[in-house]
C-alpha cells in the first residue's frame, strides 16, 4: 500500500470510488443522501490535483481510496486564531475498507497537517456511519461539535 499525491489522471479510479461511497450513504440514510451521476467534476478535481489537496491510496497499480482536503486560516474575534486542515472526504473501496487504507490516508493528511502548520485537523462524519467514526476514534479524533437535525 502507497499513499501519494494525485495527479489529473488519478480522476476515473477516484470518481469510482466516491460513487460507491456515496451508494454506501444512501443505504444508511437515503432521507438524507441520493446516488448522484458525478461526485466530482473532472475540471474541480485536477485543480484539487494540481494544488496538492487530493491524496490517493494505491495497491499495485490500482488506486483504493482517496482523500481531499483544505486549509484554512481561523481568524475573527470570536474564535481563537490558528490554520486547520478540514478533510473533505475520505472515501476507499468497499473490497479494502477496514485493511488499513483509511487509517494510512488518515495519518498522511496528519503529517501534511503539522508541516503545514495547522492546529488541527478536522472532518465531518454522518453519525449513521459507525464504521467510520470507529476508525476516526482510533486515529485520534473526538468531537468538536454535534450538528442535529430535527426532521419534519
Amino acid at each position: 500500500m502507497k499513499i501519494r499525491y494525485a495527479v489529473p489522471e488519478d480522476y476515473e479510479e477516484v470518481e469510482r470510488i466516491l460513487r460507491q461511497a456515496q451508494q454506501m450513504h444512501v443505504r444508511l440514510r437515503p432521507d438524507v443522501y441520493r446516488v448522484g451521476s458525478v461526485m466530482i467534476e473532472r475540471e474541480k478535481f485536477s485543480q484539487l490535483a494540481e494544488r496538492g489537496c487530493v491524496l490517493v491510496c494505491q495497491e499495485g497499480e490500482a488506486v483504493i481510496g482517496a482523500l481531499c482536503f483544505t486549509q484554512t486560516e481561523i481568524t475573527g474575534s470570536r474564535k481563537m486564531p490558528g490554520k486547520v486542515l478540514y478533510i473533505d472526504f475520505l472515501a476507499v473501496l468497499e473490497s479494502h475498507r477496514g485493511k488499513g487504507a483509511g487509517s494510512a490516508l488518515l495519518q498522511t493528511a496528519r503529517e501534511t497537517a503539522r508541516k503545514s502548520g495547522c492546529g488541527s485537523v478536522e472532518l465531518q462524519v454522518d453519525a449513521a456511519n459507525h464504521a467510520a467514526i470507529q476508525m476516526y476514534r482510533r486515529a485520534g479524533f473526538s468531537e468538536k461539535t454535534i450538528k442535529m437535525c430535527l426532521k419534519l
